[in-house]
């Protein structure tokens, strides 16, 4: 789980959580909702992300998109040769869907009760 409020809520069979793990982490995330949502205007967000370590500048975005994907009209596509991908490549991984530290990142009562619907 991402917060202790969702490990408790879910009850989950663990007793870490990001929020308690790596407070850094979950701060710095916790941040870059509130810039892209609260001061932004954005539409709420599902973020992949990792981290390398439990300093911030350890904390890597690797996409961000609306949660609710409804008018594929609006979304913007680009196109980039091998050669062009090739310099800018960074690294690879693999999923880790439902691992130890997967969840939903929420901060209030009202966003809780949206989840949940």
């Amino acid at each position: 789980p991402i917060s202790e409020l969702q490990r408790e809520l879910e009850k989950r069979d663990t007793k870490i959580s990001l929020e308690t793990r790596f407070p850094k982490i979950f701060d710095q995330l916790r941040a870059i909702v509130q810039q892209l949502i609260y001061e932004g205007g954005w539409n709420p967000q599902e973020i992949e992300f990792t981290f390398e370590g439990p300093e911030t500048e350890d904390l890597y975005i690797l996409q961000a998109r609306d949660l609710s994907l409804r008018d594929t009209k609006k979304i913007q596509r680009f196109d980039a040769d091998n050669d062009t991908l090739e310099k800018i490549y960074l690294g690879q991984g693999i999923g880790v869907s439902g691992g130890a530290m997967s969840g939903r990142i929420v901060f209030t009562l009202e966003e809780i009760d949206g989840f949940r619907r």
